[in-house]
């Protein structure tokens, strides 16, 4: 280091006025001493020594690459054949884990990127307002519950009217699998997302057939989309959002949630115009699934007539490509059970049922189980199938909804221990549970 060309740059330094603003001061002699330092000791761009191991490289695997070595100086010492068994199968293990990390590694990006992707996909979806309002599946604030709440209140008060509801649930054979790629792009690119992040998503993916240690050729795959992935329910209601707009275009209404359809149309009891309308939109429904490549199966679509009694026989039947579609007693929509009076005594006798199978099976761990692990159980086995739809239950006659009520009570005397004919309500209280009924 020189001293005095040290001092003479710092003599060089500009003069400080008095009307001059400290920040301003402060700015300059910084640049200026950084300048007058780097003359006298330059800063040099240090380089390290050594490779940054990767991200996926664990320590476990660090430990099994120092095996392989010692056993592979080991064999190439001794030159004895078990030694040489020893390092080859060290050499296989090793090779095998580190093409496992690496493969959970990407696959552990891919799930970043696809859940950054969905996040902002979502976001456009909530500001456009693109997806169909009927559409209750993978979206954020709705549920089966909210959906089967929104059709069956349309359905009672169309029976409170006086009308007949033909209830229609279309089955859909393996929607997700024949998606076609070209027709979901389209509909990327008209909304105004046509770049290539979801187009490298879909592209580029194969399947095989594995039957034993024998794999068929890798075929690509120009449909369908991948399941177990966070995009593929949204990309699926992106493509599904036109069919809604069909249906309502012949006066239907449809709830839809992901692949369920559900449509219905209400009419005076002595209408001339309802088969020919409703047969109008079957068609036009099932010639839109064949344009965009679903599959729409009739004998497994069900029809259920929601009517009062002296309107059940209305002497006809819907009709899909050309199969006629028979009236249900009773259908299934999302788990629940639905006749044509809309009483829901079905549907509660079976909750009460799996519910009262399933709390037989609990008391088989009564003898092992603490009692904050026995209350987990008992919600996940048995209240649960009680909460789901409950909703549905309001305006019920007292004597179906006793039958739930019989259920929480039974559940609520096996926790605490309490006799069979202990009162419910002090149960309840204790285990800060809401009574069904009131």
């Amino acid at each position: 280091m020189d001293p005095e060309g040290f001092l003479r740059s710092l003599g060089d330094l500009s003069a400080m006025e008095p009307d001059d603003p400290v920040d301003a001061l402060v700015a300059r002699y910084n640049s200026e001493l950084s300048r007058a330092i780097d003359m006298i000791a330059p800063k040099r761009p240090l380089s390290l020594r050594g490779v940054v191991p990767a991200p996926w490289f664990t320590g476990e695997l660090a430990e099994m690459k120092c095996a392989r070595r010692r056993l592979e100086c080991l064999w190439r010492t001794t030159r004895d054949a078990s030694d040489r068994a020893r390092s080859r199968a060290a050499i296989r293990a090793y090779s095998a884990a580190l093409r496992a990390a690496r493969k959970a590694f990407s696959q552990f990006l891919g799930k970043v990127l696809e859940r950054v992707v969905a996040s902002q996909l979502q976001g456009f979806l909530d500001d456009t307002d693109f997806l169909d309002q009927s559409q209750s599946g993978f979206r954020p604030g709705f549920s089966t519950e909210m959906a089967l709440v929104a059709l069956v209140d349309d359905l009672r008060r169309e029976l409170d009217r006086g009308s007949v509801t033909l209830l229609v649930l279309l089955d859909i054979s393996a929607a997700f699998d024949t998606i076609d790629h070209g027709i979901l792009l389209g509909r990327l690119s008209g909304m105004g997302l046509g770049g290539t992040v979801l187009q490298s998503f879909l592209d580029g993916r194969s399947q095989m057939v594995k039957l034993g240690d024998t794999c068929s050729d890798p075929w690509p795959l120009s449909c369908g989309v991948p399941q177990g992935s966070i995009l593929y329910p949204m990309l699926f209601n992106i493509y599904k959002k036109p069919l809604g707009e069909v249906i309502r275009g012949f006066g239907v209404r449809c709830h839809l949630y992901a692949d369920d359809t559900q449509l219905y149309y209400s009419f005076p009891p002595k209408s001339k115009e309802a088969p020919r309308i409703l047969d109008q939109c079957l068609a036009a429904v099932f010639a839109w699934m064949r344009v965009n490549k679903l599959r729409l199966n009739p004998d497994k679509t069900e029809v259920l007539q929601v009517s009062r009694k002296s309107d059940r026989g209305i002497g006809w039947q819907p009709v899909l490509d050309g199969v006629t579609l028979p009236l249900k007693a009773q259908v299934r929509s999302l788990g629940v059970l639905l006749n044509s009076g809309l009483t829901l005594e079905a549907q509660v006798s079976a909750v009460a049922g799996r519910a009262f199978a399933q709390l037989k099976l609990v008391r088989q761990l009564r003898p092992y189980l603490e009692k904050s692990d026995l209350t987990m159980v008992v919600h996940a086995l048995v209240t649960s199938r009680l909460d789901y739809c409950n909703a549905l239950c309001v305006g019920l006659p007292l004597k179906t909804v006793r039958k739930l009520q019989l259920v929480q009570s039974t559940a609520a005397r096996f926790l605490t221990g309490a006799n069979y004919r202990a009162r419910s309500t002090p149960l309840f209280k204790e285990l800060h549970w809401l009574p069904l009924t009131f």
